[in-house]
């Protein structure tokens, strides 16, 4: 008897702590993404296997674009399959009061 579940895949990133001394680091994403983990292994009972979860120092730009790629060949994913991208880092600090909110590019 074949299943009729529909596979599920998913990116985690999870950024508290950064590298680049410029970047203030975060506290709760790294745990934020570890609550989205858990609620798809618990409460959708999404195997491990399909779930990608890079936090912290693996969270490069170089690691999670092999991820993104990975999805185009992974022989397990068909069309309609869906895909959950899952990204908690903060892309630009709160300002203080009385700040600017001028953007600031942090790529380098």
């Amino acid at each position: 008897m074949e299943s009729s579940r529909t596979a599920f895949f998913a990116l985690i990133i999870g950024i508290d702590k950064y590298e680049c001394p410029d970047i203030p680091d975060l506290c709760g994403a790294v745990a934020d993404a570890g609550d989205m983990d858990n609620y798809l292994r618990q409460n959708l009972a999404v195997p491990s296997s399909p779930i990608m979860n890079p936090l912290n120092e693996r969270a490069t730009r170089h690691h999670i674009t092999a991820c993104i790629l990975s999805f185009a060949a992974d022989e397990r994913i068909q069309p309609g399959d869906p895909i959950l991208i899952f990204d908690m880092e903060h892309k630009h600090p709160r300002p203080k009061s009385g700040e600017s909110v001028a953007r600031t590019v942090w790529f380098r």
